[in-house]
């Protein structure tokens, strides 16, 4: 019986991959180990801190690093610092925002519910453009429509990217080269583009002000970290609103390369993150796990999901109306999480399928966001080999069963 079914949770397969809705990845040993060895000690979250900033800058070439918990956190954060910056009254303010610049111009197109974390923090969304994309047309939001938006109110541009590639670094160059001419930072979200590793380098590259990263996502360390990368000043007043400021303010002695010496007169009350802090367990797995991907790569961890993938493809390549098409195959190099889609022809119905292997046994869960097409997506990354043989047999059988019906 396992730690969950003590407490009667049914545990689950999560062939989704990150999904938080399915409990996010497996823990590699790696993490585990390093959280159970951190969960034995104790240090200031501050030292932490500062040393996670000074492995993520000379891992990236950014002025600083900051360790949160998540993409969302992180981003809440660097809206909280571009709405105060490193003055104390605005910071006790957050998250009211009446009488300070308080706008954060978004393409129309990017608005999503991560927004909201921008909204959380006091900022008011201003968007821009129009998606003629709907319709056919090539044109996306261009840099005029985001120069005619901004105002004295204006406090950031944002770029909601998730992912990197050569598409969207030429957007978000193009987007702080105007924040440049009008003294304004960028902030992006980054959640799934931590890996590769490269991509940390050609963001900061990039010139933008503050980046926001999932650390549970491709790196697969703790579900619940992430980290934010950007200038030191944005860096040094997300901090200090996050960090715990109990304490006398007479003995307060913060590390001068996360909260430079000088750079506030006192020391603030508890800031707008508060609720968002990060345990020493978490804050020591995700730094684990980054320096181990940065010293040894994903390559090893890829070619074991790839083969197992094709184990399961191996099982189902017999079966009437179906296309099993592989993608970021481990001899490819990218560092990319490996999936496979089970491309359904007319005889399934994807939702269907997706219900049926949840509510059975072992209970399953795939990727859904391409149910629409009929298509279903599946990787193997929380896949232990010991189970490898029963969800074979389960993708069969239902895949057999929904043909059949």
């Amino acid at each position: 019986m396992t730690l969950y079914e003590q407490f009667g949770i049914q545990p689950v397969i999560n062939l989704w991959g990150t999904a938080t809705q399915y409990g996010g990845p497996l823990l590699s040993p790696d993490v585990a180990e390093a959280m159970a060895e951190a969960g034995q000690h104790c240090a200031r979250p501050e030292d932490i801190q500062a040393a996670a900033s000074r492995y993520l800058t000379k891992l990236s070439g950014a002025e600083a690093g900051y360790i949160t918990c998540g993409t969302f956190s992180g981003l809440m954060l660097g809206a909280a610092a571009c709405l105060a910056k490193l003055d104390l009254k605005r910071m006790e303010q957050l998250p009211d925002t009446s009488g300070m610049p308080n706008e954060f111009i978004l393409s129309r197109y990017q608005r999503c519910g991560w927004d909201r974390a921008i909204r959380a923090a006091g900022g008011r969304i201003v968007e821009v453009g129009v998606n003629e994309r709907l319709i056919g047309a090539a044109r996306g939001v261009e840099a005029w429509e985001y120069e005619e938006a901004i105002t004295e109110k204006t406090v950031a541009l944002v770029f909601i990217g998730f992912s990197w590639n050569a598409r969207i670094r030429e957007e978000v160059e193009k987007l702080v080269a105007l924040g440049e001419r009008h003294a304004l930072p960028v902030l992006l979200d980054a959640a799934s583009a931590a890996t590769p590793l490269t991509n940390l380098r050609q963001i900061v590259e990039s010139g933008v002000a503050l980046a926001s990263f999932s650390g549970g996502k491709g790196l697969r360390g703790p579900q619940n970290s992430g980290f934010i990368l950007g200038k030191k000043e944005l860096i040094a007043s997300a901090a200090l609103q996050h960090l715990d400021m109990v304490g006398s303010p007479t003995a307060w002695t913060p590390p001068a390369e996360l909260i430079p010496s000088g750079a506030v007169a006192h020391q603030p009350r508890q800031g707008i993150g508060r609720g968002m802090k990060v345990s020493k367990e978490t804050m020591m797995g995700l730094l684990v796990r980054i320096k181990n991907v940065a010293e040894h790569g994903l390559e090893e961890e890829n070619a074991a999901m790839d083969a197992k993938l094709t184990r399961i493809a191996d099982t189902l390549r017999d079966l009437p109306d179906l296309e099993l098409v592989l993608f970021n195959r481990s001899a490819d190099g990218g560092g990319e999480t490996p999936t496979m889609e089970l491309r359904l022809g007319k005889g399934y119905r994807a939702g269907g399928i997706c219900t049926a292997l949840k509510k059975g046994s072992p209970s399953i869960c795939v990727n859904e966001k391409k149910i629409p097409e009929n298509i279903i997506t599946i990787t193997a990354m929380n896949l232990p080999d010991t189970l490898l043989e029963s969800v074979q047999s389960r993708l069969r059988r239902v895949l057999l069963e929904a043909h059949a019906g």
